[in-house]
């Protein structure tokens, strides 16, 4: 109640209700004159008489200090004291009647943190004037990250409105520990890749450049998932749904909820603040890094929504089969029956025998669960169960025979399919990979007819990309023409028209030409990608063919700039070829060299001429090559952090076979020694040795092909000869023709006493 006033004392001043701003900043009482108030006069301001709404109400102040600034505006700026250069960061939070959304922070480097804290805020961020203005200005106007930030440095993510990324919440610099962030769940479906592989235009500026320190290539050329160079690579605990089936019975019966975490401990700082924090040296921070990189690609990879289920069911081809029907979808919604089977389905691997009699891969029905990363799908997988029962097959299975060893930095799982979703002749391509392997893998009869419908477009788009402009050319053509190879070798029936994988080959290289100038900067995963894929199949194509022509020296220069300097490790085994990048440098020389020698060791008709001795030059050169390599083996490693164990010996047994197989085709092409000399006995007696110790079915297995086949054709011990049989045999259920194809030309070498290179008709061992 207010106090009665007392007999005649005049007429109390009331509260303006109606008054200027500038009047209410100042709390005087506004006169109320318009158009300017006496006040506003005097001052010299302008009078503002203008309605503000209020939407998010009052707020209390969140943090009692000096930098604290309150807004009745729904706008909290939560300020820090100057206790250390990483502490001036600001947070905030918007109070609303939707919900509580907290807000999206940099996801760039923290390089621009250090530039912030020496940021001095003017006068007027502390002025009450300031702290009345509306929500959106104020933010605006205070936040210290205005100035040096600017809006390039934001990658374009195509993250939904509801969706609070991880890598968002987890700034977890020191001063934001003493904080609790809520966990947000994932409603729908998010695209996190899209906009990295979107073609040829995404080359970053210079300054963006500079800022991809984060993306550590691991080892030598693999960092995190692609799209994410400049994403943060600050660790996140996370809490996901079963990744195996879905976790709820929607009708779909895909997975959609993904429960995350912010832990509330400081986070480790990244490699650009170590010149300001001074407390970690440059090789524990870029471990701590790649480890970062790590568990957020693993992250990724576990978030999946679940199809169905594949039953390993034969492909009947187009018109005769039920495409619908491919997909279990029945089974897949029973929630209790779906974690049951993935139980016996692990058991039933690990004993390598299923109820359908099946074995290894489909002992069991495989869930049919695909990264969110790579969503929204395109209609040619969503509307044809078929069509995403193979995408899922490649991504699950094919992908991770392709390399020696699997990890979450598998191109094939992450670069190449996110790239065929945008891009149908890709995917086309993919899927008639998928479904040639699907079939060999399970002994079924190849859907040929199915396969040439998904091809029957590429010839043509592949030729109006060669009859255009260098310019013109985009990733999606290149690795379409590099695809194509490929699923000539593993397919060779796949196309009426009788072209050899040969002349696939040598479009492939001529596209890679035109479009290196655009692959080659550092931090390019797509262009390291390429680099490495074609760089092997030309490589191995040109030790397999004397047709096939000389391998390209380019494929190692590409690499080695869109890795960088700082970490290109020329001794480091690679998971995706198997050796090192010097030991892949020996053999792109060594191809060159066998390209000359193998064509001159046949005459105008074709002939194989046995009394052939190389020339002057040939052997100069070979000597140069041979006195490259001669400190390999004690230079080459494996990254210990991420082959542990059993898989450490995998990798550097497997990098010890290519460079001895590498040796005796020198040795026996080039030098033309005899089977019998010390340098071929010695160089075969290495062989045996490094692919002895490799494991029995281990992934490395599969991709040393090449080795395998040149100790068996070199070999004249009939017990070596007879173990090395087995494992062909053993290899040929992987579902890759090119190892029976070589298998069979082993065998016929060993019948004929003829080297294998006169008996050779377009195989390829790799």
């Amino acid at each position: 109640m207010p106090r009665p006033r007392r007999p005649g004392a005049p007429e109390p001043k009331r509260r303006s209700r109606k008054g200027c701003w500038p009047c209410k900043s100042r709390k005087v009482k506004c006169g109320e004159e318009k158009p300017i108030c006496l006040n506003c006069e005097r001052q010299g301001e302008s009078c503002d008489y203008s309605v503000r709404l209020n939407w998010g109400g009052r707020t209390k102040r969140a943090l009692d200090s000096p930098g604290s600034h309150s807004s009745g505006y729904g706008g909290v700026i939560i300020g820090f004291a100057d206790s250390s250069p990483t502490d001036a960061v600001s947070s905030f939070q918007v109070t609303s009647s939707g919900g509580n959304y907290s807000s999206p922070t940099i996801p760039g480097q923290v390089n621009h943190f250090e530039q912030t804290s020496h940021h001095q805020p003017d006068a007027s961020v502390q002025s009450p004037r300031q702290a009345e203005t509306p929500f959106v200005s104020t933010w605006d106007d205070v936040s210290p990250l205005r100035a040096p930030v600017s809006p390039t440095h934001f990658p374009k993510f195509p993250f939904h409105a509801s969706f609070s990324p991880v890598a968002d919440q987890g700034v977890g610099l020191r001063s934001l520990s003493a904080f609790s962030f809520h966990s947000n769940s994932v409603s729908q479906q998010v695209s996190f890749l899209r906009n990295s592989v979107d073609g040829p235009d995404s080359q970053p500026d210079s300054t963006d450049l500079q800022n991809q320190n984060v993306d550590k290539e691991h080892p030598s050329v693999s960092p995190g998932d692609y799209g994410f160079i400049n994403a943060s690579p600050y660790r996140a605990s996370t809490s996901v749904a079963r990744s195996s089936g879905p976790s709820s019975s929607s009708q779909d019966g895909r997975n959609p909820e993904v429960s995350r975490s912010i832990p509330n401990e400081p986070l480790p700082i990244p490699q650009q603040a170590s010149s300001s924090i001074g407390t970690k040296d440059d090789s524990q921070l870029t471990e701590e890094s790649s480890l970062a990189q790590s568990n957020w690609q693993a992250y990724l990879n576990s978030v999946t929504d679940n199809y169905g289920m594949d039953r390993g069911h034969p492909d009947s081809d187009m018109a005769l089969n039920n495409d619908h029907a491919a997909i279990d979808i029945p089974n897949a919604l029973d929630m209790e029956n779906l974690h049951r089977q993935h139980d016996e389905y692990e058991s039933c691997r690990a004993t390598n025998k299923g109820k359908d009699g099946y074995t290894g891969y489909y002992s069991l029905p495989v869930p049919i669960n695909i990264p969110r990363s790579l969503a929204p799908l395109p209609a040619t997988l969503l509307e044809s169960p078929i069509n995403l029962m193979y995408f899922h097959h490649f991504l699950n299975h094919t992908s991770r025979m392709l390399v020696p060893h699997d990890c979450d930095f598998n191109p094939f799982m992450s670069v190449l399919p996110a790239m065929a979703i945008g891009d149908p002749h890709l995917l086309n391509l993919l899927l008639a990979y998928s479904a040639s392997h699907r079939a060999r893998y399970l002994g079924h009869a190849e859907p040929a007819n199915r396969i040439a419908h998904w091809v029957s477009d590429v010839f043509p788009a592949l030729r109006v990309a060669l009859e255009s402009s260098h310019e013109d050319i985009t990733d999606g053509n290149l690795a379409t023409a590099i695809l194509l190879v490929s699923l000539k070798i593993i397919s060779p029936g796949t196309f009426e028209v009788p072209i050899t994988w040969q002349s696939h080959l040598k479009l492939a290289r001529e596209l890679f030409i035109a479009r290196s100038e655009h692959l080659a900067y550092q931090g390019n995963r797509v262009g390291a990608f390429f680099a490495r894929w074609l760089g092997y199949i030309d490589t191995m194509g040109a030790l397999s063919s004397r047709h096939a022509g000389p391998p390209l020296m380019l494929y190692h220069s590409v690499l080695a700039a869109c890795v960088g300097p700082n970490n290109h490790d020329e001794f480091q085994v690679d998971c995706f070829t198997g050796f090192t990048p010097r030991t892949g440098y020996f053999l792109i020389r060594l191809a060159q060299l066998v390209q000359k020698c193998d064509n001159q060791r046949f005459d105008e008709f074709g002939n194989f001429c046995q009394e052939w001795h190389p020339s002057a030059d040939n052997v100069m050169e070979a000597q140069t090559v041979l006195g490259d390599i001669e400190d390999l083996g004690e230079r080459a490693h494996a990254l210990q952090n991420h082959h542990e164990g059993i898989e450490y010996q995998d990798m550097m047994a497997i990098e010890e076979a290519f460079r001895c197989a590498g040796l005796l085709h020198l040795h026996r092409r080039v030098f033309g020694l005899s089977i019998g000399s010390y340098p071929v006995q010695d160089s075969l007696s290495k062989l045996i040795g490094a692919l002895g110790r490799m494991r029995l079915g281990a992934s490395t297995e599969v991709c040393a092909l090449f080795p395998l086949f040149t100790a068996g054709c070199e070999s004249r011990d009939c017990a070596q000869q007879l173990q090395l049989l087995e494992r062909f045999f053993v290899l040929e259920k992987s579902g890759m023709k090119q190892i029976q194809n070589a298998r069979l030309l082993m065998q016929k070498c060993w019948e004929d006493k003829l080297p294998w290179i006169a008996l050779a008709s377009g195989q390829f061992f790799g």
